[in-house]
């Protein structure tokens, strides 16, 4: 909690508009669930900052492998997604060293 609470003095401080986290990529469960934890955690402090201080809500972003099974086994969307404002797809590294085939346009 002290974390986060440092990360929204940090944010106002310099004037961000709100966070983006990007983990590559939490793979095992334990990760997987802490990650979604994290997420809930921010957004949950970001609405509490918001309604204290009477300031614009921070933004909660999130950035995620575009690639379907790493998502899948990285990410509980259905978990993370209520609290965040957008997702971000890594689609610049779509295609890897993990791909079996290659597509080229």
């Amino acid at each position: 909690q002290e974390f986060i609470r440092n990360t929204i003095k940090y944010l106002r401080k310099y004037k961000f508009d709100g966070l983006d986290i990007d983990w590559e990529y939490p793979e095992i469960d334990k990760d997987r669930r802490i990650f979604s934890l994290l997420i809930r955690d921010y957004r949950l402090a970001f609405q509490k900052e918001s309604l204290l201080t009477n300031r614009t809500r921070l933004l909660l972003t999130a950035a995620v492998a575009a690639y379907r099974p790493k998502i899948e086994i990285s990410y509980n969307i259905k978990e993370i997604s209520p609290f965040l404002d957008y997702i971000n797809l890594m689609a610049y590294d779509y295609h890897g060293s993990f791909m079996q085939i290659y597509i080229y346009y």
